[in-house]
Parts: structure tokens; C-alpha cells; sequence
């Protein structure tokens, strides 16, 4: 299974920390970042699907 990591932070966001926060800016880009990539997954995620797999079916095992 594949995973993809999209962070949504910056260095000085102490994440994680007791103080840790986000800064609007980040927050809004992040939000247009994914709903973009889900948009273009939902679009296109069907096809890439069957070009792996097809690739898989065709790859020599070493």
C-alpha cells in the first residue's frame, strides 16, 4: 500500500510541543493543497490505479 505525507506545519510551529499552533497562511494553503489533491485523485485516481496494476502484472519477479 502506498502512503503519501503531506505536512501541514512549519519549522517554528513547535509541533507537538504545549505551545504548538498554526498560522492561518499555512492552514489556508494546506486546505487548498488537499482538497486539490483529493480533487485530482477523484478525477484521475481510477486510471493510475489500473496502469499499477497492470505494470505489477507485467514486472518480472528477481
Amino acid at each position: 500500500m502506498l502512503t503519501l505525507w503531506v505536512p501541514h506545519s512549519y519549522p517554528a510551529c513547535s509541533q507537538h510541543a504545549p505551545n504548538e499552533h498554526l498560522l492561518q497562511s499555512v492552514a489556508q494553503e494546506a486546505l487548498q493543497l488537499m482538497a486539490g489533491m483529493l480533487w485530482d485523485l477523484t478525477e484521475q485516481g481510477a486510471s493510475v490505479c489500473r496502469q499499477r496494476e497492470k505494470h505489477s502484472a507485467t514486472a518480472t519477479v528477481a
